[in-house]
């Protein structure tokens, strides 16, 4: 019996591969997504302790007009890497979305080839099946053509002898 060969094999291999580096390709964009929506979230952060600084150097009734001019400024200063930090997380996770759409696309590519695969190998099974049954038939034939000749030679011996 030979074995199974898939007709489109190479291109199995080929395909594999390609779905491969999309994933990888998917996973190091999703990190640099996470990695910038954590600094977002950072800067957020930063913002809300400047703010809450202002609030308590208004609320102690002591105002240094040039101190307080300057923790503005940096409050001013982290809003606005506030909301760079966030146009770039937002583009980050933009183009993990465009990676993840490239991975799933080859995904499927591959596991139509798989079904391809296997619908070949029912298809190589059956014909193997086929082929199998045929042979025994033929030695089935064989031997019952063997037998009945050698029945009849037996049944024309055994005439012969009682004339």
């Amino acid at each position: 019996m030979k074995r199974f060969a898939f007709r489109l094999e190479r291109l199995a291999r080929v395909r594999a591969i390609e779905e491969q580096l999309a994933r990888e390709n998917w996973a190091l964009a999703e990190r640099a997504a996470r990695a910038a929506e954590e600094r977002a979230e950072r800067a957020l952060s930063d913002v809300h302790s400047a703010r809450a600084a202002l609030r308590a150097e208004l609320d102690s009734g002591r105002i240094e007009p040039a101190g307080r001019l300057q923790r503005q400024a940096l409050a001013d200063a982290l809003v606005a890497r506030r909301a760079l930090a966030l146009q770039r997380a937002r583009a980050a996770r933009a183009q993990a979305e465009v990676e993840r759409a490239l991975w799933l696309g080859q995904k499927r590519k591959l596991e139509g080839l798989e079904r391809l695969e296997q619908r070949d190998l029912e298809a190589w099974r059956l014909a193997e099946n086929a082929h199998a049954a045929a042979e025994i038939d033929e030695v089935a034939g064989a031997r019952a053509a063997r037998k009945a000749r050698a029945e009849s030679v037996e049944n024309l011996g055994s005439t012969r002898s009682i004339e």
